[in-house]
């Protein structure tokens, strides 16, 4: 059982990228990963908090490439394939758009309170 648990742990990791990628996603923060072992199943559950933070690189737009080997064309998945790369690129689009927040800490405010002490 122990040795699965890996592979697990690695399938929810790519998952969980795949998904931050095509939400234009390039960070998360408080990931936890939970899984639960029973007698003939393993449940695995990734959780976090995916933002876009403009100091690290851009993910790119989602692009599906076919495999020809594997894939038979089809109107139906050509048409669903194509409304997962437009989701993907509306995501990136909108991730350019956003407000820029800015998160001050404590210190920061204490710092602006000397400076308007000193110019009294």
């Amino acid at each position: 059982m122990s040795d699965k648990v890996f592979f697990i742990e690695y399938h929810l990791h790519s998952l969980l990228l795949q998904k931050m990628k095509m939400m234009s996603m390039n960070s998360i923060f408080g990931l936890r990963i939970k899984l639960l072992v029973a007698a003939d199943t393993i449940i695995g559950v990734a959780t976090g908090t995916a933002m876009c933070l403009r100091a690290l690189p851009l993910p790119l737009p989602l692009q599906i490439k076919k495999n020809p080997q594997l894939y038979h064309e089809n109107e139906e998945d050509n048409q669903f394939f194509h409304n997962i790369e437009k989701l993907s690129l509306f995501y990136t689009d909108q991730s350019m758009k956003k407000d820029i927040l800015v998160i001050r800490t404590p210190y920061y405010f204490t710092q602006e309170q000397n400076k308007i002490k000193k110019l009294m």
